[in-house]
């Protein structure tokens, strides 16, 4: 004779094993390895993403800037008018190429007065179109674009 909430061993593994498929399911969907951080975070290398100042480099101006908010748009066959999808893609399409807006090079290395991106990301009453990133997408805080700013001071390397 069984006792009242007994249950056959197989049945309490059986429960066991799906509530814990149940937890991992939960946390692959929360997007959280566990550090804090974003799967795309830990896909991409790590990175803040959080909108303070980085290196002045090409390849964290790509994990921070192109790759988490301008690809949205800037990847082949999208919206924007140039891929932005690699370091490699990101320098051909932006460093000593003339704007298709105004007079200007995308990238001047150097010389970061003459680099319509910057004029583009601060929203300069210059620029044809709209300030990048346009809405729904953040603006670019003061430290990103002084990173990109410093990066073409420094020569535009790729």
């Amino acid at each position: 004779m069984r006792r009242a909430g007994w249950r056959h061993p197989s049945s309490l593994i059986a429960t066991a094993s799906f509530a814990a498929a149940i937890v991992a399911v939960t946390a692959l969907s929360a997007g959280c390895p566990g550090n804090g951080k974003g799967i795309v975070d830990e896909t991409l290398g790590g990175g803040d993403g959080d909108g303070t100042a980085f290196a002045p480099t090409l390849a964290a101006i790509q994990k921070n800037v192109f790759g988490r908010v301008c690809i949205n748009c800037h990847f082949a066959g999208g919206p924007g008018p140039m891929p932005l999808t690699s370091e490699q893609v990101s320098y051909d399409n932006l460093v000593n190429v003339p704007s298709i807006e105004v007079a200007l090079l995308r990238v001047a290395p150097g010389d970061p007065d003459h680099s319509y991106i910057l004029e583009k990301l601060m929203g300069s009453p210059d620029i044809i179109g709209d300030r990048m990133p346009p809405p729904p997408e953040r603006k670019l805080t003061r430290a990103e674009i002084e990173s990109i700013s410093e990066w073409i001071v420094t020569g535009a390397q790729p």
